[in-house]
């Protein structure tokens, strides 16, 4: 074999093993990215997360024992508030007054009630901020038996009225007798709780009963043709608020926005599911069949901050001051307000103008 043939062949071996040194290095270099890309991916990854909360938040919410409450009732049933981490207990009140106070005397963290509540305590007693709406209802009426000849509101003027002081009933009872120029004091009113509405109106311890649902049903199965209901003015609906202890909201905001998160969820499944909350409400309030159809069609289940609520707020507070129901000015609502929570679930479930 010739000496150019011989270096040719070491030539090409040479630069065949330069090639595989090559090739290695380059498969290396490109395991080498990779493994960083997918580890870096990984990390980047892993960054974003939050890591997740496993802290168990303990409160008390006091709730009006009706079917006004229903969103709180469904966050429970259907584990909405063990989902956000909630170890909560739902405490039931015979009316939303009954359920602000509570929350007021340190009994519970969060409760529900009509708007004139808040109102009326805003004047006492402001410690509290309002979260939400979480319902709105049509659900008061008045009502005299026949044998009574209360045929119209003049026909109330020297008669005892029988409300519940406190709750939005009260303010009712006041707007009615007002638009049809009947004044307070024209009238005896009689305090009745809540559980003693029935008791009351059918011993004849007053002579008109401003009352809510059921009662008016109840009422009106039972008397029929004995009975007249005098049905409030159009727009009559009241908004039953979520509302919360100023100091315990403040140091824990996160509890506040846990339990909104729930009703929210809370409101999806009720909308999702008509049949099935239909059916709910039925067993849950141990209703007959004919009262859940009635009562499902006076009841809208939204969690919002409405428009119209500044104004139906300032309204009653005009009309507290007049009758001289409470002392001193009204609060700025903005000091009650706090729509920060329920704009981060949200946004645009909140109207009202700040």
């Amino acid at each position: 074999m010739s000496k150019v043939l011989l270096l040719k062949q070491n030539y090409v071996l040479i630069m065949y093993e330069i090639r595989r040194f090559i090739m290695k290095i380059k498969i290396s270099v490109l395991v080498l990215l990779l493994g960083f890309g997918i580890i870096s991916f990984i990390l980047l990854n892993n960054s974003e997360k939050t890591p997740k909360d496993t802290t168990i938040y303990k409160t008390k919410f006091g709730i009006y024992n009706g079917e006004a409450s229903l969103l709180a009732q469904v966050a429970k049933e259907k584990g909405y508030f063990k989902e956000e981490n909630l170890d909560i207990e739902l405490k039931p009140y015979p009316s939303g007054y009954h359920a602000m106070t509570g929350m007021l005397n340190g009994e519970v963290d969060y409760a529900n009630c009509a708007e004139y509540v808040a109102s009326k305590y805003s004047f006492s007693n402001p410690n509290f901020k309002i979260l939400a709406s979480m319902a709105t209802a049509d659900i008061s009426s008045a009502l005299a038996k026949t044998s009574k000849n209360i045929n119209n509101a003049q026909d109330m003027k020297d008669k005892r009225i029988g409300t519940t002081i406190g709750t939005a009933t009260e303010y009712y009872t006041g707007v009615f007798l007002d638009y049809n120029k009947v004044d307070l004091k024209d009238v005896i009113l009689v305090d009745v709780h809540p559980s003693k509405r029935m008791e009351v109106f059918e011993k004849d311890e007053v002579d008109v009963l401003f009352t809510w649902e059921p009662t008016t049903y109840k009422l009106q199965k039972k008397y029929k043709e004995e009975i007249k209901i005098f049905p409030m003015p159009l727009g009559f609906e009241f908004y039953f608020l979520i509302v919360s202890d100023t100091k315990f909201h403040e140091k824990n905001p996160i509890i506040s926005l846990k339990i909104l998160k729930s009703l929210y969820k809370a409101q999806n499944y009720v909308r999702e599911n008509p049949n099935e909350i239909r059916r709910f409400i039925k067993d849950y309030f141990d209703f007959d069949e004919e009262y859940t159809d009635y009562i499902i069609k006076k009841h809208a289940y939204e969690l919002t901050f409405p428009y119209v609520l500044s104004s139906v707020l300032n309204n009653q507070f005009k009309w507290l001051q007049k009758n001289k129901l409470v002392e001193g000015k009204a609060v700025k609502l903005d000091t009650l307000f706090d729509t920060s929570i329920l704009k981060k679930i949200d946004e645009s479930s909140v109207t009202i103008l700040e």
